[in-house]
């Protein structure tokens, strides 16, 4: 994912590279906030999400599932060394 914090607007170059289809599928979140202000909101972010809520669950499930690879995440996540 990517974060673009400032209250400007987005430069010429910036857009470029975002259109560039190579980062289609990076999620980009706009701040609007200075990069600490940014931060400091994430910082002190509250998950809504929780295993006893079993429907919003689900939704979650629905929508990511679809979107990862298992097969790559596995390997890239296990150890070759005992």
């Amino acid at each position: 994912a990517l974060l673009l914090c400032g209250q400007d607007p987005v430069s010429d170059s910036i857009m470029d590279i975002l259109r560039d289809p190579m980062h289609a599928d990076v999620p980009i979140l706009m701040a609007g906030k200075s990069t600490r202000d940014a931060m400091d909101g994430m910082r002190s972010l509250t998950p809504k999400l929780n295993i006893g809520d079993r429907h919003r669950v689900e939704i979650a499930v629905e929508h990511y599932e679809p979107r990862i690879d298992f097969d790559l995440l596995l390997e890239r996540t296990s150890s070759t060394t005992l």
